[in-house]
């Protein structure tokens, strides 16, 4: 049992949530009958009307699976017979094992000739791959005086909006100074995408902030809508882009609280294509299916789900299945039009196979979120579709309060500092050594001298603000080192890697003297621990010495940088302690450790970088 509330009670009346209550203008919810969705709805649904299937919120948790949720037992047990295939599915077995070990043979990322880790599908993410950052930390840097300066931000290859949105929510509700952001990125449908999702979030065409924020995480994370949201949604997009086939876009558009978006990038042939073309659900589900669940990827998703815990592996299926983030316990039958901000103009799916809408932020964070609105930790979509509402009306809120404009530009992270320089369009309201916080996301990873990078936006960095920085990351540096990894230290000695292959043993709950003395070293249980090692392995001198090689030292002489011996924005890595370099490990609990690198995808061996101005 979930919750003591009367099973009687419809779900417009009374609902503990976290949202606040508003006036529905519209009918572009995600429930069956088009509302919002503010609880876990009670999951005894049929295929038919919405009127036909329970409106009630459910309060009582299937007590084996702990994904579904009803309002009575009454509901549970007419449901059971649809239910059933996902309560008692393989996937929910502890016993479950992966393709390759059922069938006796060697997984194909084993066998493949290519990277182990090579992604299948487009080769580009609108969804993030590492958890959002918050690119000010108010706290560990200008503290109590950030509420009345001004500031300006950018974020130079920005990929989706989770670091903007992040870092604005993490401003203090009582902030007052004018802040300006500049979003780019060079791929013009990321850039689309972002440009699409902002004004539909944050222009005042009739959606409260609650229903825009519905209706944004769909755009942002589901394969499909509702009729109703596709109605209202590509409408108002081709408006916005309209007449901009040939020259461009570029526009100023008024947003909630009097604030602006700057619209300018010249190429939005692609996003255009997309968001006219009548392509039909039927083949953007084949496309997508032909990805998601290629069969010549089965081993690469089995090696992910045979880590989670038994629920976990039973929602990431589903996802995968269906495309739509909602709760498990929620109907998807009713989006029944394909997003077509998720596929290109042809009805191709646009991410490759390992992304995931998890990947873009913090699993703790996630289920927190999740329990304030009635979702059970094992239901993880249900608990992301509410984070990321919350995180979508937090930041429309704060727009709409604050002085607030952003800028969206898509060009090449290293020559838009030169369109600074020249005043270009709207780039006109920045200025050189007016930047507060660059965020460059990996760039870093793609380019031989980094100098190139920091000596183009070094200028740009703002000089009076002594917490001024400039936010490398690296995510592709083990390529440069080999003794990056935790299986070089067998070269060196086999007694060396054995503590490491200990310790994440006894976080997998494993035995490793068993494992170890099988022949065949085939079997998921090594393989997984195999992968997980790096996330166990002290790599902090490899990395020193990466950073020698690329000669980051010489942004003090070279750019008037100094790097920061201790980061004050962004951990070194991801889920570690902020101001001090961990000693063990990885430095989070067990539970953590699952939730971040097994749940939440996370290598271990990313690393973030912090350039300040000095004293």
């Amino acid at each position: 049992m979930a919750s003591a509330l009367d099973s009687d009670t419809p779900r417009s009346s009374g609902l503990v949530s976290a949202f606040e209550t508003l006036s529905v203008q519209t009918a572009t919810g995600s429930c069956r009958d088009g509302t919002l969705l503010r609880q876990v709805e009670c999951g005894a649904y049929t295929a038919g009307t919405p009127e036909e299937s329970c409106q009630r919120i459910g309060v009582q948790l299937c007590s084996n699976c702990k994904l579904v949720k009803y309002c009575s037992k009454s509901c549970q047990i007419a449901h059971w017979k649809t239910h059933k295939a996902d309560c008692k599915s393989p996937y929910m077995s502890t016993s479950w094992t992966t393709s390759w070990d059922r069938e006796g043979r060697s997984p194909a990322f084993v066998t493949n000739t290519e990277d182990p880790y090579s992604n299948f599908g487009r080769p580009i993410y609108v969804w993030g791959n590492l958890p959002a950052m918050d690119c000010i930390n108010v706290a560990k840097n200008e503290g109590d005086k950030v509420v009345s300066l001004d500031l300006n931000l950018a974020f130079v290859a920005s990929g989706d909006l989770r670091n903007m949105m992040t870092t604005v929510n993490g401003l203090p509700e009582e902030y007052k100074g004018k802040c300006k952001i500049l979003l780019n990125d060079l791929d013009s449908v990321v850039s689309g995408r972002n440009t699409a999702i902002l004004f539909i979030l944050l222009s005042d065409y009739g959606l409260e902030i609650e229903e825009a924020a519905e209706l944004c995480l769909h755009l942002q994370y589901s394969a499909s809508l509702t009729q109703e949201q596709a109605k209202y949604v590509f409408g108002r997009i081709a408006d916005l882009f309209s007449g901009g086939e040939m020259d461009g876009c570029h526009k100023e558009i008024k947003l909630r609280g009097g604030g602006t978006l700057y619209i300018s990038f010249d190429d939005v042939r692609e996003i255009v294509d997309m968001i006219t073309s009548r392509y039909p659900i039927s083949k953007a589900r084949r496309s997508m299916d032909s990805v998601m669940l290629a069969p010549s990827r089965r081993d690469y998703v089995d090696r992910y789900l045979f880590a989670l815990h038994p629920p976990h592996r039973v929602g990431e299926m589903r996802l995968r299945r269906t495309g739509v983030l909602l709760p498990f316990s929620a109907s998807t039958g009713h989006f029944t039009e394909p997003n077509r901000l998720l596929f290109d103009g042809s009805g191709e799916w646009l991410n490759p196979d390992s992304a995931s809408q998890l990947s873009g932020w913090d699993p703790r964070l996630v289920i927190e979120a999740g329990k304030n609105n009635g979702c059970s930790p094992d239901d993880i979509s249900g608990c992301l579709f509410f984070f990321v509402k919350q995180a979508f009306m937090d930041f429309a809120k704060r727009v709409q309060r604050f002085q607030l404009d952003i800028h969206i530009t898509s060009t090449n992270a290293i020559t838009l500092p030169k369109l600074i320089e020249q005043r270009r369009g709207h780039l006109q309201h920045f200025s050189l050594a007016g930047f507060d916080r660059i965020e460059t996301s990996n760039v870093m990873d793609y380019i031989m001298d980094i100098h190139e990078l920091i000596g183009t936006w070094a200028p740009m960095l703002n000089r009076g603000n002594k917490h001024a920085t400039l936010l490398l990351s690296t995510m592709n540096w083990l390529a440069w080192r080999e003794d990056a990894q935790a299986q070089f230290l067998g070269k060196r000695g086999p007694g060396l890697l054995r503590p490491i292959m200990e310790r994440c043993a006894s976080y997998l709950d494993l035995d490793l003297q068993r494992l170890t003395q099988r022949a065949n070293n085939y079997t998921p249980k090594f393989l997984i621990m195999l992968q997980h090692l790096d996330s166990f392995y002290d790599s902090s001198q490899s990395f020193r010495d990466y950073c020698t090689y690329r000669d980051l030292s010489g942004a003090d002489k070279r750019h008037g940088l100094v790097v920061k011996a201790t980061n004050s924005v962004i951990p070194r890595g991801v889920g570690w302690p902020l101001s001090i370099q961990p000693t063990k490990m990885p430095p989070y609990s067990k539970d953590d450790w699952y939730l971040l690198c097994c749940l939440g995808r996370v290598h271990g061996h990313e690393r973030f970088l912090e350039l300040g101005v000095g004293k």
